[in-house]
């Protein structure tokens, strides 16, 4: 006997322009803890800042802009990543390719 299972996408009512919507508005969002009012990280770039020792007020303000603007970058670069890997378990789930090592 031979049994015929065909898998067909059902259309939900969720449209694929949002969810692309979806995920580049949380990318845009900057956490609390990358923010200027949060005294950890304002104490963390002012730390690097002394390790670079420059005495220019001009660097020094440049300096801690780039800091900033590269902490935003690594935490948006990561929520990309995460996204991508969310997704590509998601595809590999639905096409029955996921498999979980145990040990």
């Amino acid at each position: 006997m031979y049994i015929s299972i065909s898998l067909q996408s059902t259309s939900t009512n969720i449209d694929q322009s949002s969810l692309l919507q979806d995920m580049k508005i949380e990318i845009e969002k900057i956490p609390n803890y990358l923010t200027k009012r949060s005294s950890s990280f304002r104490q963390m770039i002012h730390d690097i800042q002394l390790l670079s020792c420059t005495t220019e007020e001009s660097n020094h303000i440049n300096n801690i802009n780039e800091l900033r603007q590269i902490a935003l970058l690594t935490y948006k670069t990561m929520v990309i990543q995460t996204y991508q890997f969310l997704w590509a378990t998601y595809l590999k789930s639905g096409l029955g390719q996921l498999i979980i090592a145990t040990e």
